[in-house]
């Protein structure tokens, strides 16, 4: 199936609230989440986990948004403003320095060999492919799953996806 195909199939499914919660919970408990000071997370939308009891966690939290057409991350201090294509954005300063860092990252879906299908903007990927020492862990429902995902070559592999049952390792 295309791309496109596939996001018309995935786009708009809502994400059930203890779905959500027990990925959070499985997010907690990984080493790299643990071992992290630092970590990027998303405002999600209705079809996307809802990773907002993470911020209660001990760690410094950073959300996206578009500075001139590219992706950036900026930190969380208890206040969002509405940024582009209206998501909440955080206030804080610009993260620079992405060591101790990790990136938890929603997809509309995914596949076992951790290929992502984001919106078709590129966002993810552009900024991805710039940091590839980020541990990037995709988080969807198991009923978002592809067996297989088209894949490009500018696609970024996730290293870790977690739905409510499963683990997959790239």
């Amino acid at each position: 199936m295309e791309k496109n195909s596939l996001r018309r199939k995935h786009r708009g499914q809502r994400v059930d609230r203890n779905q959500s919660d027990e990925i959070c919970r499985r997010i907690v408990e990984l080493e790299a989440f643990r071992k992290a000071e630092k970590v990027l997370v998303y405002s999600p939308l209705h079809d996307e986990i809802d990773i907002v009891p993470l911020l209660e966690e001990n760690k410094k939290f950073y959300f996206p948004k578009l500075e001139d057409g590219r992706m950036v991350f900026t930190l969380y201090t208890g206040v969002t403003v509405i940024g582009s294509y209206g998501l909440d954005n955080a206030t804080g300063p610009v993260l620079e320095n992405f060591d101790n860092a990790i990136a938890i990252v929603p997809g509309l879906s995914f596949d076992a060999e951790c290929y992502r299908l984001g919106r078709g903007g590129g966002f993810y990927d552009r900024f991805l492919q710039s940091h590839p020492e980020l541990f990037t862990i995709g988080v969807q429902t198991e009923e978002n799953l592809e067996s297989i995902l088209p894949h490009d070559s500018w696609d970024v592999r996730m290293k870790c996806v977690l739905t409510e049952k499963s683990v997959f390792v790239s």
